[in-house]
């Protein structure tokens, strides 16, 4: 079986907050930004999310996303991923 993606999704995050904690083993913190943008494809609509991502002490960031996307006609598809 061969994957295709369904759609592309392009954003940017217009509105970002961070904060970032000294732990034992490093710099520790979480953020939350907003996103913005389109998704084309099979799916082409506006995409709206947020992500709250936390960054570990070995400067690694895991994602935790949460967006929908939304089409002229009022279809709706959301999502969500963690790293």
């Amino acid at each position: 079986m061969r994957l295709e993606p369904l759609y592309t999704v392009t954003f940017t995050t217009p509105q970002a907050w961070s904060v970032e904690v000294a732990a034992d083993g490093g710099v520790e913190g979480r953020s939350f930004l907003l996103a913005e943008g389109r998704s084309t494809g099979r799916l082409s609509a506006r995409y709206r999310a947020a992500n709250f991502p936390r960054k570990r002490t070995d400067g690694a960031l895991e994602p935790e996303f949460r967006g929908c996307s939304r089409q002229m006609t009022v279809a709706r598809s959301c999502s969500s991923g963690r790293g």
